[in-house]
């Protein structure tokens, strides 16, 4: 055919079979045979991790690329391929990879590399994946720790100044992102609603713990925040610590409005959390309903007093909601103790029961039975929280007294399930006192003693009360 053995080869990409093998001798040999690497040969082997034979293309001279997005060409085209997130080469490397890389960068290409010119920089995309080590190696090579940098003008802002109110909660991101509505970045679908039965959600506390807040997304939705974001949402002290060292800025805010403590609250280690507070960063008063949220189904009770301190509150409905079903007694009394009393008169609390019945029922069946798969610690979880709601004056339908909660087991919870309406009868006298047995015992009176008895205007608020109940239960559980 006439074609130089040089032509041949290269045109049958001899160098990435070589890479394939991990010679860097070969890849040698080639070269002193006029078969030389190319930027694309270098690119093989970076998305490959061989790192003898980046090292070898990149001695024989090979400069590395800009980072424009690439398509892995080893074996990812085709009818799926397409669908790929396509990513450069210096957020694919390895972190071994990328220190080799950048010692042959030319120093006018090290922006460009960084991107910190652009809505999304390396260091963020990195820092979206987790890869710590690799975000160190980007920030001692001069990546922005403050990207994006907030804009001086809030009505222009991508990241405004704690003044700025910014978008709703959730509706924030890169500009041309479709955000994520009415959710942290990271979630990739809706939240589950909450007062829906624990076991159709997969479970939270002790069933399991729901995804929220970010945790459950890909990179490309967690892209959208800050560094000093990214890095509270990870968690790790020490490399907060570095940040801190390399001058990033800690009280700012997202664009959706959202301060890195949402993240940070959901941390087991304090130390990001009580800098954040420190430096004077507060939430907004629309975030701080989905920090004190989020906070309950994870946070220990220092951090409770951490928060409490700044002077995020624990008494939104959400947040009482989600302590409940997450069993955590400590902070469910933490947030009694600093809840406004009596908590029968307050009304973020007198839903505390209902809450406290859709963590041990299963109200998606037709006949209202235990919850699937609850656990005898949970019934017992159940039970000290009954006792706590009936001593601080709240009232429930189906558990009215010390009795009722004993009965909160396997064997005694069916009773329950039948309501006082089955089991006393309307209309039945038996103290003589001219009041029903059921409105006696709706209202806390004993119903044998005629003596023990109740006021009309408390059989009307009893009775009123339960029709409220019923109709909020029966809205939660449509919901």
């Amino acid at each position: 055919l006439n074609i130089p053995e040089t032509e041949a080869l290269a045109a049958k990409e001899v160098v990435k079979i070589a890479s394939l093998s991990g010679n860097p001798a070969m890849v040698g040999w080639l070269d002193d045979q006029g078969v030389k690497p190319d930027a694309d040969d270098l690119v093989f082997a970076v998305e490959g991790g061989q790192v003898a034979i980046v090292e070898k293309i990149l001695e024989l001279g090979v400069t590395p690329p800009d980072p424009a997005p690439i398509q892995s060409k080893r074996g990812m085209g085709g009818q799926y391929g397409n669908f790929l997130p396509q990513v450069s080469i210096y957020e694919s490397a390895s972190v071994e990879i990328l220190a080799k890389l950048f010692e042959k960068l030319p120093k006018d290409k090290k922006s460009r590399v960084l991107m910190d010119d652009q809505p999304v920089s390396l260091l963020r995309k990195v820092l979206a994946k987790g890869d710590l080590a690799k975000a160190r190696h980007l920030i001692e090579k001069g990546a922005d720790v403050n990207h994006p940098r907030p804009n001086t003008d809030p009505a222009n802002s991508e990241l405004g100044s704690l003044d700025d109110p910014g978008p709703p909660l959730g509706q924030g991101g890169v500009p041309g992102m479709m955000p994520n509505y009415g959710m942290a970045p990271g979630i990739s679908g809706g939240m589950m609603p909450y007062g829906m039965n624990p076991a159709m959600m997969g479970g939270m506390g002790m069933m399991g713990g729901m995804g929220m807040m970010g945790m459950g997304g890909g990179s490309e939705d967690l892209e959208s925040l800050s560094v000093v974001s990214l890095a509270a949402r990870l968690g790790d002290p020490d490399f907060f610590q570095f940040l801190i060292e390399k001058g990033v800025k800690t009280n700012r805010l997202e664009e959706d409005g959202s301060s890195p403590l949402r993240y940070a609250v959901e941390k087991p280690n304090t130390f990001i959390l009580k800098h954040l507070l420190e430096n004077g960063l507060k939430p907004s008063e629309r975030e701080e309903v989905e920090i004190a949220t989020s906070f309950v189904r994870k946070g220990t009770l220092e951090q409770a007093q951490l928060l409490e301190q700044a002077g995020i509150k624990f008494q939104h409905p959400e947040a009482i909601e989600a302590s409940i079903m997450n069993g955590n007694i400590g902070l469910v009394n933490f947030m009694i103790e600093n809840a406004e009393k009596p908590l029968s008169n307050n009304n973020h609390w007198n839903s505390a029961f209902d809450y406290l019945e859709q963590f041990i029922f299963d109200y998606s069946a037709r006949d209202l039975k235990l919850r699937p798969g609850i656990k005898d610690e949970e019934l017992e979880i159940s039970r000290k929280l009954a006792t706590l709601f009936l001593e601080n004056g709240l009232k429930s339908e189906k558990i009215r007294n010390s009795d009722d909660v004993a009965k909160l087991t396997r064997e005694g919870a069916e009773s329950l399930l039948r309501g006082p309406n089955e089991y006393i009868d309307v209309g039945v006298d038996s103290d003589g006192d001219g009041f029903d047995d059921y409105d006696e015992k709706i209202t806390g009176h004993d119903h044998e003693d005629p003596n023990d008895t109740p006021t009309e205007s408390e059989v009307d608020e009893a009775v009123a009360e339960l029709d409220w109940r019923r109709n909020s239960m029966s809205e939660t559980h449509q919901r």
